[in-house]
């Protein structure tokens, strides 16, 4: 049925035999190259997939450790810096934090350094609120001393430009009636700087005379005068705000005037570079010059600057001293 030459053939097929008339073949094993080839192949496909396998690895592990990264950094906002102080004091703060959170937090650092508690300040509690709602209620804010800034003084006599317009003396001369006396110490000494006289001889100076408290006191005479708070307070006004005012309240405990400013300001001693010495009067004036306060018979009387709210600048300090030096009670 098969020809020898077919029996071998490369692929040699197997002969089965049954019966001395049925003879079934069936086809070859494999050889031993395709074997071979086989087993190569399983090799190589074993080395492709644990390489495979190690850079998953190595992909999955850096995308979480980016994951967490992020997570630690952005979202939780963790990651802090060192901002050094000007005084050298070392604080922490958010590295997201701006510049301008910065500022503000040293600015409201600097704002509470202010507040003091009303104990310390023996500032009475009303009995009838709950004052333990809410400890902001035992807070204050004390202001502090602010030295404002000094007006223009073009010949450096002492007097500003705008004192020197209102006397009519000369701004750009040190002594404008050139009586060797520069034009500053002849007003404070009660003499006119733009001539002979006394300073009531210069016509921008006048007089005002109270009947109700019987007191006195040079003032520039193109200054508006206003009584207030039934004549207890006097505004003496300049045209663009700034003021000069008197007021006066009774002394109702009878104190001394150290005793007075002490409780008054929450102090415990009075700088004596504070006190000056007038004529009919001792008294205390403020740190920044601003403020003139003294007793007289059973009242308490504060002469003050009011610089206004335009630029605060004292154009007129010099006016107000002859004010306070000339104050006196007749």
């Amino acid at each position: 049925m098969f020809s020898k030459n077919q029996k071998n053939n490369k692929l040699e097929q197997e002969e089965i035999k049954i019966d001395d008339k049925v003879v079934i073949y069936t086809m070859p094993k494999h050889s031993n190259k395709f074997s071979s080839l086989n087993s190569s192949n399983k090799a190589s496909s074993s080395q492709n997939s644990k390489k495979a396998g190690i850079m998953i690895f190595i992909i999955g592990g850096i995308v979480l450790i980016g994951l967490f990264a992020f997570l630690y950094f952005v979202v939780l906002g963790k990651s802090i810096s060192g901002i050094v102080k000007d005084d050298g004091e070392k604080i922490i703060v958010a590295k997201n934090d701006t510049e301008e959170d910065i500022k503000k937090d040293d600015l409201t650092k600097k704002i509470n350094d202010d507040i003091v508690d009303n104990d310390k300040l023996d500032i009475p509690i009303d009995p009838e609120k709950n004052n333990d709602e809410d400890e902001n209620d035992k807070k204050v804010i004390i202001s502090k001393i602010i030295i404002p800034e000094e007006a223009v003084d073009t010949d450096r006599d002492g007097l500003s430009d705008s004192e020197e317009i209102l006397l009519t003396t000369n701004p750009n001369l040190f002594d404008t009636d050139k009586d060797d006396y520069n034009d500053l110490d002849e007003i404070l000494s009660g003499y006119d700087p733009a001539g002979e006289g006394k300073l009531l001889d210069n016509p921008n100076v006048d007089e005002y005379k109270d009947k109700k408290y019987n007191f006195s006191f040079y003032y520039p005479i193109s200054w508006i005068i206003e009584h207030v708070s039934g004549g207890d307070t006097l505004m003496i006004k300049e045209k663009n705000n700034q003021m000069f005012m008197v007021s006066v309240s009774l002394n109702v405990n009878n104190l001394s005037l150290d005793e007075w400013y002490k409780k008054q300001f929450n102090v415990n001693e009075i700088d004596i570079r504070q006190y000056i010495v007038v004529k009919d009067w001792k008294g205390i004036k403020s740190e920044d010059d601003l403020f003139v306060y003294f007793i007289y018979g059973n009242n308490i009387y504060n002469i003050s600057y009011n610089l206004g709210d335009v630029d605060k600048v004292p154009r007129y300090k010099n006016i107000f001293n002859m004010m306070v030096g000339s104050f006196s009670f007749k």
